[in-house]
């Protein structure tokens, strides 16, 4: 029985719901007992809607799209799955917010943690240590949560692959993201862009009018 995802904006209430049309090879959502979202997001930069301030206000709607995603898992008798990068910026506060949800999370880095830190310098090296704790805790034995390391990648495909790795077994996408075109394959355009072309929902949440 195909998982029918509900359809949500980031500027509506409004719950919609629809069937998905998945054809993919690698869209493969078999486990009708897990409702699986998948997330994606800026990391932080000097433009519109990309700040770390800008980033960090878009919490409370992260919040809000995640509960009614709970809400969803417990009217259908399922249980809920957040699926991660742990880049700087957006990942970071996503998997915050989950994790004080107590939803079970699935992190997904595209090299091995080693070679990963070295994303974080710059602006992005606040990040570094809040990533490596969300890491860490997604390998401890006594924790739900999972990691996938990503083998065989390097840059800058690997971020491409990670992607496809999250849309792998999804039921609905997170997108937090200002809504600017990108032809590079890593980008959250290009992701949202595959996304839809599978069938699969997408809820927008645009930094800017969060901000505003």
């Amino acid at each position: 029985m195909p998982v029918k995802p509900r359809l949500m904006t980031s500027n509506s209430n409004e719950i919609l719901q629809r069937p998905s049309t998945v054809n993919d090879s690698y869209h493969t959502c078999i486990n009708s007992s897990i409702l699986r979202v998948a997330f994606t997001g800026h990391r932080p930069a000097y433009v519109l809607g990309r700040s770390p301030a800008e980033l960090a206000r878009c919490r409370p709607e992260i919040n809000r799209v995640l509960q009614a995603f709970l809400a969803q898992a417990m009217t259908e008798g399922k249980r809920l799955e957040f699926a991660c990068s742990a880049a700087s910026g957006s990942d970071i506060e996503a998997l915050e917010v989950a994790e004080k949800l107590g939803i079970r999370v699935h992190i997904v880095l595209p090299l091995t943690m080693e070679d990963f830190a070295k994303d974080f310098v710059g602006l992005h090296s606040p990040y570094w240590l809040r990533a490596e704790r969300l890491i860490i805790q997604s390998t401890l034995d006594n924790n739900d949560w999972e990691l996938t390391v990503l083998s065989g990648t390097e840059r800058p495909s690997c971020y491409a692959q990670c992607n496809k790795e999250l849309l792998h077994r999804t039921d609905a996408v997170i997108a937090l993201w200002n809504e600017q075109p990108s032809d590079n394959s890593g980008s959250i355009a290009q992701m949202v862009l595959t996304a839809k072309r599978l069938g699969i929902d997408v809820i927008v949440v645009n930094p800017v009018n969060v901000s505003n």
